[in-house]
C-alpha cells in the first residue's frame, strides 16, 4: 500500500530528505525540521514536505501549498467531504437543539435570580426595593436588572446585564442591542458574568463585574478575545 501511495516525485524527494537528515552545519539549505524523519524517514513522504517550490501538490492530492500564501488549501474534488464530516461533527437533532437551549434558558434565568439576590444584599435592606428584575417584564431592554451605586453623596443607577459563563473562560454572548446600550450607558452599565458550577449552581463567590465594558472587553488592548459567532446581512435600500 505504501509503495502504491508514493508520490511521483519520490526521488526529488529522498534527496531532500537527505538534506534534512544532516547536521545543521552541513546543510546547504534550510529546510523544517522534524523527529519523524529520523525514526522513519522511507516514510517522510506521508506527511505535508515543506518545499520551496511556490504550489506544490501536497501527498496524495488532497490539498495544495501555496509557497507565497503560506496557505494550505483542500483540492476542490474533496471540499464535499469536508462539509459532510463538519455536518456529522455539528449536526445536532432538532429536539436536542431544543432542549440544549431550554437548558441555556434555564441557566440564565438562575443566574439573573442569584444577582437579583445579591445586588439586594449589597445595597441593603432599606434600598432593596431599589432593584428591580427587568428582564422578567422586558427582554429587549438590553439590561437584565437594574439597581443603583452609590458614588460619595450621590446615588446613581445601574444597569446590569448578567451571563451566565463558565468558570475556565468566562466566555459570554453579547447582543448588538446590548452593545448599544452599553455604548450609550457607559459608566452607568454594567456586565455580571457569573460562573456555573458543575453542580449546575451559579458560584457567586467567583463572580466578575465588569463596568462600561463596550469600553473595556472591546476596546484593542483589552484582555478578552472578541471574534463575531454569526453576522446580520440584508440588502440595501437603493
Amino acid at each position: 500500500m505504501l509503495e502504491k501511495a508514493k508520490p511521483k516525485n519520490f526521488a526529488e524527494m529522498a534527496g531532500k530528505i537527505a538534506e534534512w537528515q544532516q547536521p545543521e552545519s552541513k546543510k546547504q539549505f534550510s529546510y523544517s525540521y522534524h523527529n519523524f524523519i529520523c525514526e522513519r524517514p522511507e516514510r517522510l513522504w506521508l506527511i505535508i514536505p515543506f518545499l520551496s517550490q511556490t504550489a506544490v501538490d501536497v501527498t496524495l492530492g488532497v490539498v495544495t501549498f501555496d509557497g507565497v500564501s503560506g496557505e494550505y488549501n483542500l483540492c476542490r474534488q474533496f471540499t464535499h467531504l469536508y462539509a459532510e464530516s463538519h455536518r456529522r461533527i455539528k449536526t445536532l437533532r432538532l429536539t436536542e437543539l431544543e432542549r440544549q437551549l431550554d437548558e441555556d434558558a434555564a441557566l440564565g434565568t438562575m443566574a439573573e435570580l442569584a444577582v437579583v439576590e445579591y445586588e439586594q444584599r449589597r445595597v441593603g435592606r432599606s434600598r432593596r426595593n431599589r432593584v428591580k428584575y427587568i428582564a422578567e417584564v422586558d427582554a429587549s431592554a438590553g439590561y437584565d436588572i437594574e439597581s443603583i451605586t452609590d458614588n460619595d453623596s450621590m446615588t446613581m443607577p445601574r444597569y446590569i446585564e448578567v451571563k451566565a459563563v463558565s468558570p475556565k473562560t468566562y466566555r459570554f454572548f453579547w447582543s448588538a442591542n446590548e452593545i448599544a446600550m452599553s455604548r450609550a450607558l457607559q459608566a452607568l452599565y454594567f456586565l455580571y458574568l457569573v460562573p456555573i458550577g458543575s453542580d449546575g449552581r451559579p458560584m457567586m463567590n467567583e463572580l466578575k463585574t465588569i463596568c462600561d465594558p463596550a469600553g473595556h472587553v472591546l476596546s484593542t488592548n483589552s484582555e478578552w478575545t472578541v471574534s463575531p459567532s454569526s453576522l446580520r446581512c440584508e440588502i440595501s435600500e437603493s
